[in-house]
């Protein structure tokens, strides 16, 4: 089977990822993602395209990635599927 054009993407966008992503820490509410230098923007870009239960926001810089959450709780939620996607 050929795979469709939306599930190419996303592997390209699971790769972007894996290869960018220095680190993935949780601090409070908020989940600090460390990438390569210039990468954070794009990296935020995939993040807001996973439509992530209960974040709240995510912001960039040049080489972090700040994803808010409400809670502590939701955030070591959250901590743990960035860690799973890194190891996919």
């Amino acid at each position: 089977l050929v795979d469709s054009a939306e599930q190419q993407a996303s592997n390209k966008y699971l790769l972007l990822f894996k290869e960018s992503v220095i680190s993935v820490k949780l601090a409070q509410n908020l989940v600090v993602i460390k990438t390569l230098k210039g990468m954070a923007s794009s990296i935020c870009g995939l993040i807001d395209k996973l439509n992530i239960d209960d974040s709240l926001g995510s912001v960039s810089g040049d080489d972090t990635v700040m994803v808010i959450f409400e809670n502590m709780d939701i955030a070591y939620e959250a901590l743990k599927k960035f860690q799973n996607r890194l190891s996919e």
